[in-house]
């Protein structure tokens, strides 16, 4: 029996995939063993207009944000809760458990919340941000 060591890395670092030993025999090298790693669920806050990662401390009050996020399961239904708005919005993660989202800042200035919460694992992922003021 042989050992390997090998890591694939999957949409974006999500998933990993880790040969747990090889078998090798009449009928060739086979994985004896899969270790599936989920990494924890986070979120990215994007600018809609040009793609660009935002300085979560000066947010443009109303500003247009691609919200993203890694780290659910297939297919799991999300929560999306606004700290200032209150409202929750229901989104699906896709088949490798990410999301994108596109929402506007708060128009007022002040410290906002944005949680996502996973109906079917219960991961949750937020982010902090400002809206400063204009």
């Amino acid at each position: 029996m042989r050992s390997a060591a090998a890591a694939v890395g999957l949409t974006g670092l999500v998933a990993i995939a880790i040969p747990v030993s090889l078998m090798v025999g009449q009928s060739g090298v086979r994985p004896a063993g899969v270790v599936q790693v989920i990494a924890a669920p986070s979120a990215t806050v994007l600018d809609c207009t040009t793609g660009t990662q935002l300085d979560l401390g000066s947010i443009r009050p109303g500003q247009c944000l691609q919200l993203a996020g890694v780290g659910f399961a297939t297919g799991e239904a999300i929560t999306f809760l606004d700290s200032i708005r209150g409202a929750a919005t229901l989104i699906r993660a896709d088949r490798h458990g990410n999301f994108s989202l596109r929402w506007r800042a708060a128009r007022q200035p002040g410290p906002e919340v944005l949680t996502f919460s996973g109906a079917a694992n219960r991961h949750t992922a937020s982010c902090r941000l400002t809206v400063r003021a204009s």
